[in-house]
């Protein structure tokens, strides 16, 4: 009785172990894990960015609008592709947020899946001296990095905001060249495979989805580089006639800086200003802060080991931090971040060189098997350049204004999955010589992971479900800093919560004198509450702020018009619009303002010039041509 309960023990064990072992049921744990991570997200609004590239963006709504001109590919050609798939969103559900988080989780989605296929052929290259045929461990290893990196909270801002579409797009991309590029070299033996086109087939895919990384986002610009570490990693350093192959792959690094090159953009004009290339393209003004090229680099390895620390130990995340800018080298935070990142670099060095030296003494020997040290060691060493190359674009002397934000992980954490995952199963793997029972526990540990870490994911994204809780969210964590005040108070006056927004505008104030847009958004308030007075000395700060540009003043002028023409007071309001068509002589709202002024003060002559200054403007606008015949009609003449 008792042998036959153990015997189907026994073979409940080896049915539930084939099961795991399964790649369609890694498929739907990865897919199930993601939708419970992300269940909640399908109502986040659109939130900062997304107002200007999504909500504002012309261009995007719907492809004919993308199509006209090319404007959707002119806005920003090394980001068109992405910018594309928005346009698409909005052909088939407008701006309604659900169908973009839809999108957004599909994406995430694929990507794991990516994760999954890359590690598997991986073990199949030459180095990692793989048969053809990938043995149940593997498939398990690969699943354990795509299982942490779908499920991990640290991604959430690449999936949950909207416009970091163009990161996690963009790594999708990046990893399918990839693995087309390893299906291609490993179908590249198979002479079969090369006469029926198999192979150039794959090569094909590889380049195709590296242009479209390149065309998604600028950080597609390492991809050439990974793609050629890959190759000297699994496969050896290549021969003269493989790199005449690889050349076309190789040559896509130049159509990021060509692309900007030709747009005239900012990456030549401002070498030597700090300038932003990679900056989201609606940071505003207010945000700017003055750093070097050197002052960026030293605060980014503080960043870089807070990234870490995030992947580690994923609590207090932040939509918005107020990071430290640090303007030397010899201050203990940047010195000590430099010799951590440092050590990680060699210990990659380290591992890799010693998986040569494995690989060299084992070279007669038996196929070992799918954990010899000498592959964990190699995927561990590959995984953390990973991290440091691919965060290299937006982690070195290319100054960014925000110098932290959590989605650009996203991508380098691959890497991170991948080394951590090698490693820690070159542990279990020692471990499992001395006890029994390691393998049974790792299992145990790497589910206990999975569903804390899913929790963590499913609770931050509750933070994201509306405007209040996000910036609430921001504000306790970045008390000191403007911004998220300033946009907390938008969120509280769009609920008619006027007396908060009004305390959040006058923190932001408080916390950044030159803070233009609280300003603004102070007066608005008094605006909406009929306190045209009070609105009108906001404005009138505002322009005392030496901040200003010419845009800026002709707006706040403009207001200040408007603001008078309610009180009634014409003359003051003419001499405010006059200064608003002054600093925006091109502004057909504000001459048609300041020709209204006009009129209704009793001087027509001058309200038909600024009209007819309209239409030379805008030949079709409807409130020049009705004002004019108006006029005309009640007997003045045209001047024609």
């Amino acid at each position: 009785m008792h042998d036959n309960s153990a015997s189907a023990t026994r073979k409940w064990k080896r049915s539930f172990l084939a099961t795991v072992q399964m790649p369609v049921v890694h498929i739907l744990i990865l897919a199930l894990v993601a939708l419970i991570a992300y269940s909640n997200t399908f109502h986040v609004p659109f939130v900062f960015d997304d107002e200007g590239s999504i909500q504002l963006h012309k261009p995007v709504h719907g492809l004919a609008n993308y199509l006209k001109d090319w404007a959707g590919y002119n806005y920003l050609p090394n980001r068109a592709f992405g910018y594309l798939t928005f346009a698409i969103n909005y052909e088939f559900g407008g701006l309604k947020p659900a169908g973009y988080h839809l999108v957004n989780l599909a994406i995430h989605i694929i990507t794991a899946l990516l994760v999954y296929v890359l590690v598997r052929l991986t073990f199949r290259t030459p180095r990692l001296r793989g048969s053809d045929d990938d043995s149940p461990q593997t498939r398990v290893f690969a699943f354990v990095v795509a299982l942490l990196f779908v499920c991990h909270p640290l991604q959430t801002q690449a999936v949950t905001y909207i416009v970091q579409r163009l990161t996690s797009l963009t790594t999708l991309f990046y990893l399918a060249a990839l693995a087309s590029y390893a299906r291609w070299r490993l179908s590249s033996a198979n002479a079969a495979a090369n006469s029926s086109g198999g192979g150039l087939a794959w090569y094909i895919l590889s380049l195709t989805a590296t242009v479209l990384a390149m065309k998604t986002k600028e950080i597609s610009f390492t991809l050439p580089v990974m793609i050629l570490l890959y190759e000297c990693a699994f496969f050896g350093f290549p021969g003269r006639r493989l790199m005449m192959k690889l050349t076309p792959l190789l040559l896509t690094i130049v159509i990021i800086p060509v692309t900007m090159f030709l747009r005239l953009s900012p990456v030549i004009q401002a070498s030597d200003k700090g300038g932003s290339f990679l900056s989201d393209v609606n940071t505003p003004a207010y945000n700017i802060v003055k750093m070097t090229r050197w002052d960026y680099l030293f605060t980014q390895f503080n960043v870089v080991v807070t990234y870490l620390r995030l992947l580690v130990f994923p609590v207090n995340q932040n939509l918005d931090y107020d990071y430290p800018i640090n303007r030397t080298l010899l201050a203990p935070r940047p010195l000590l971040a430099l010799l951590l990142i440092l050590v990680l670099l060699l210990l990659a060095l380290y591992l890799f060189m010693r998986s040569r030296r494995a690989d060299e003494r084992n070279a007669q020997a038996a196929v070992p098997s799918p954990f010899a040290p000498s592959r964990l060691l190699l995927l561990a060493s590959f995984g953390i350049f990973w991290f440091f190359i691919t965060l290299s674009v937006e982690s070195s002397i290319i100054v960014i204004q925000d110098v932290i934000y959590e989605h650009r992980v996203y991508l380098p954490s691959f890497g991170f999955f991948l080394a951590v995952t090698a490693l820690v199963t070159l542990g279990l793997s020692r471990l499992e010589t001395r006890f029994q029972g390691v393998r049974t526990l790792a299992c145990a540990l790497v589910g206990g992971m999975v569903v804390i870490l899913t929790c963590l994911s499913y609770s931050r994204n509750e933070v994201w479900r509306d405007w209040i809780t996000l910036w609430s969210d921001t504000v306790a964590k970045s008390p000191n800093k403007p911004r998220p005040r300033n946009i907390l108070g938008i969120g509280y006056y769009y609920l008619g919560r006027y007396d908060e927004a009004m305390q959040e505008y006058r923190e932001a104030v408080r916390l950044k004198p030159g803070f233009i847009e609280a300003y603004y958004n102070m007066a608005l308030v008094h605006n909406t509450k009929k306190e045209y007075q009070e609105a009108i000395n906001m404005y009138v700060k505002a322009l005392g702020l030496s901040v200003f540009n010419a845009t800026q003043q002709a707006r706040a002028y403009n207001e200040i018009g408007i603001n008078h023409a309610e009180l009634g007071n014409h003359g003051q309001a003419i001499t405010a619009f006059a200064s608003a068509v002054k600093h925006e002589p091109e502004s057909v709202e504000y001459r048609n303002n300041y020709a209204f002024a006009l009129s209704t003060a009793g001087n027509h002559d001058e309200a038909m010039r600024q009209y007819r200054k309209v239409l030379q403007l805008d030949p079709a606008n409807a409130y020049a041509i009705q004002a004019l015949q108006s006029m005309n009609g009640a007997g003045k003449p045209d001047g024609t």
